[in-house]
């Protein structure tokens, strides 16, 4: 959840001149042009101004908070420490508990790994079956205009002795932002789905993410409140392809979490 960094879309039309027709769709002074963005008296399309903020919120929670956790998590399961995350030791039997601060937010991981009778073992390392997890992150993004964030998930990773680690679980998120002139309350409730990665990967092979969002925003005193649905499918490729509601479609770039219409 880092910077946003989705900008204002500008439409360049090209203008004739010389036309007396009220009608005109080239003409800036009819109100009746709405794709012409120098006309004042044309409407707003808020609902497409919208889903760009929600687009571009995503782009940044996927970015430093999903695609962070499940990497961290694919070196946990193998046996390995991020160079950022700080080992805490056991708060359990075989459970293990270890933490990082990442520009300003705080992850907390509690976890533990199981052998293939689903038994859990005292390390983890790449010969094991599975892992869980359960995550917490707080705090307030640095460099970016989100705060109060608040996330609890509870995720697993299978196939980690067959090298084909795949990640699955549930993740709850709430956080205030800041987006493009725009105050918004966020609510996301996301399913990973079969995240899978190379055991060294940087980005997800293939997989989606299945978001629900419930979304407060004020923009110019006018409060509007809804809902979106939104899928994120990997590719293996740098960027992943986001669709709200079916209709609306962006590529997310996960080494920066910029959101681009299609």
């Amino acid at each position: 959840m880092r910077a946003f960094l989705i900008g204002a879309s500008i439409l360049a039309l090209s203008a004739c001149s010389g036309s007396d027709d009220p009608k005109d769709p080239n003409d800036p002074s009819d109100p009746n042009d709405p794709s012409d963005p120098n006309d004042p008296n044309d409407p707003v399309d808020h609902e497409a101004r919208d889903y760009d903020d929600v687009a571009t919120a995503i782009g940044a929670s996927v970015h430093l908070g999903d695609v962070g956790a499940m990497l961290d998590m694919m070196v946990i399961s193998h046996g390995g420490m991020p160079t950022d995350v700080t080992y805490h030791g056991l708060v359990g039997a075989n459970v293990h508990h270890a933490s990082s601060v990442r520009d300003g937010v705080t992850f907390d991981f509690v976890y533990h790994c199981n052998d293939n009778a689903d038994a859990i073992v005292p390390q983890c390392n790449s010969t094991v079956d599975h892992s869980h997890f359960t995550i917490k992150v707080t705090g307030s993004a640095a460099g970016a205009e989100m705060s109060g964030i608040t996330t609890k998930g509870v995720f697993t990773v299978r196939d980690i002795d067959i090298v084909k680690p795949r990640v699955g679980g549930t993740n709850a998120l709430d956080f205030i932002a800041r987006v493009n002139n725009a105050d918004y309350l966020f609510s996301f409730d996301a399913v990973l789905d079969h995240v899978r990665f190379e055991p060294s990967g940087v980005t997800p092979l293939s997989g989606k993410i299945d978001f629900s969002i419930m979304a407060n925003r004020s923009r110019n005193n006018v409060t509007r409140d809804f809902a979106v649905t939104a899928a994120l499918v990997f590719d293996g490729s740098a960027s992943a392809i986001l669709t709200l509601d079916g209709v609306k479609r962006y590529s997310i770039d996960l080494a920066t979490g910029a959101a681009a219409k299609l």
